[in-house]
């Protein structure tokens, strides 16, 4: 067993139990789930693309299902951090491959509010690409608190994202006439990710695409 697993042990942030096969394993890196689960995570094929509004394109890794979803839940409601680093070895040549693709000129990501993110300790999207060392800024600021979005009906989460976000100033003349890509861990109705385009079109920018790392079914 490796000392941050050791270390794991010994706060009793984990059980050695993966959240998602449910074996006990030595965590070496993590110890929320095993290397045999971890392997599983692939992208997804076929997905089907439809066309949203304000969005000019966007990529998925995969379903929110299965460990995947054990992964995000894990990083978001247990501050699995480490997970974050093993999530973004998993991703890294499909990202890569979209990126090439559509060639951002400003890459981005969904923020979350300042209180979660001062009560989580990080913002878990801004740590991925972190971990996968793209180059990125911080365009963008929450302006609205409210309950995780997955508890709400799909028309209530369009009324809690309206006007969410907003382009912080000092970068309001860079944005403008940018291809910009924006990560974001997960689409549900894709009502944020709207919310989000809107906005940074609305100060000027060129077109908006977007890459998650799951789908909620």
């Amino acid at each position: 067993m490796g000392i941050l697993g050791r270390l794991l042990d010994s706060l009793y942030i984990t059980e050695d139990t993966c959240t998602n096969c449910g074996k006990t394993f030595e965590p070496s890196g993590q110890g929320f789930v095993c290397d045999e689960c971890i392997g599983e995570i692939k992208p997804y094929h076929p997905l089907e693309y439809e066309e949203k509004p304000f969005i000019a394109g966007y990529r998925i890794f995969s379903l929110y299902e299965g460990v995947m979803k054990e992964v995000i839940k894990a990083i978001k409601f247990r501050r699995a951090l480490p997970l974050v680093e093993v999530l973004a070895g998993r991703i890294r040549g499909h990202i890569n491959e979209y990126l090439q693709e559509i060639e951002p000129q400003i890459i981005t990501f969904v923020p979350v509010h300042f209180w979660r993110r001062w009560g989580r300790g990080f913002d878990q999207n801004e740590e991925l690409l972190k971990s996968l060392k793209i180059p990125f800024l911080r365009v963008l600021e929450r302006r609205k608190y409210a309950r995780p979005l997955a508890r709400y009906g799909k028309s209530e989460r369009q009324k809690v994202v309206e006007d969410a976000f907003r382009v912080k100033e000092h970068f309001l003349d860079l944005v403008e006439g940018k291809r910009i890509l924006v990560l974001d861990d997960l689409m549900t109705t894709g009502s944020t990710a709207q919310s989000v385009a809107r906005t940074l079109l609305e100060v000027g920018a060129d077109s908006v695409y977007f890459y998650f790392l799951a789908k909620e079914l």
